[in-house]
């Protein structure tokens, strides 16, 4: 694979590893899990989230929040 661009590369496994951690911590506290979405612009990674259970997200512009929107997020 050649890249040729600025490229967004994760390992999936290691990012539900790491959202399944954060809902633990986070339901220990009695709270809800709203992560901002600014991070990873992307709606791969938005479903691997929805895939653990989340269902809020935050938006840094109504572009972006207009983005997910589209991919079924509902609580933006």
């Amino acid at each position: 694979m050649k890249i040729t661009k600025p490229t967004l590369l994760v390992d999936e496994a290691k990012v539900r590893a790491n959202v399944r951690k954060m809902l633990t911590k986070v339901k220990r506290t009695g709270a809800e899990l709203r992560p901002h979405f600014k991070t990873h612009h992307s709606v791969d990674v938005a479903e691997w989230l929805r895939d653990e259970g989340v269902t809020k997200a935050t938006a840094s512009s109504v572009d972006m929040a207009n983005y997910f929107a589209k991919a079924g997020w509902r609580d933006i």
